[in-house]
């Protein structure tokens, strides 16, 4: 049995359905790659065809190589436990995407004279959407996270991903 002909408006190339099955009320149709004419500036093609009393029918494809849910990594400000050599770093990171993070690098950097000091860094294991995880930071001063203006750099694959400012004052004892 031959499966529908649709239609790419954009280029009116005609392709051959060559597979097609029901998933509850949705009908899937898969079409032979190399013939479709779709590229990768493409990041919602329409689909034309025609149903079997000869009414034109559309859809739109989600692009698989389109991430339409991306993750989305966030952290809180570090927290400081213990005191002296004894004292731990860390930063509550979490995923608020709808999709599965790669792994990512944080950076804690502190604001000094207009630059930025790297203070410390840490890898981050990818995280399920809306998942946390706590990670520890070594730092070499614990002394230099009790005040100052700070930021947070979320980066993966190269790429920053997000980024927090955030100061922090000397509390009064």
């Amino acid at each position: 049995m031959e499966g529908p002909t649709l239609t790419f408006p954009m280029r009116l190339t005609r392709i051959l359905c060559i597979v097609q099955r029901r998933e509850g009320k949705s009908l899937i149709l898969s079409f032979k790659a190399a013939e479709c004419g779709i590229d990768l500036a493409e990041f919602a093609p329409k689909l034309l065809g025609k149903n079997k009393k000869g009414k034109m029918i559309y859809a739109y494809v989600r692009a698989p190589w389109i991430q339409n849910r991306p993750a989305i990594l966030s952290a809180l400000k570090p927290e400081l436990q213990g005191s002296g050599k004894d004292s731990k770093v860390s930063i509550d990171v979490g995923n608020f995407g709808q999709s599965k993070s790669s792994a990512a690098t944080l950076f804690l950097y502190k604001k000094a004279q207009g630059n930025l000091v790297l203070l410390s860094k840490v890898d981050v294991q990818p995280l399920n959407s809306f998942e946390h995880t706590k990670v520890q930071l070594p730092v070499a001063n614990v002394n230099e996270l009790l005040s100052g203006d700070f930021r947070i750099v979320i980066s993966a694959a190269g790429n920053v991903e997000n980024e927090f400012n955030f100061s922090l004052k000397p509390t009064a004892t």
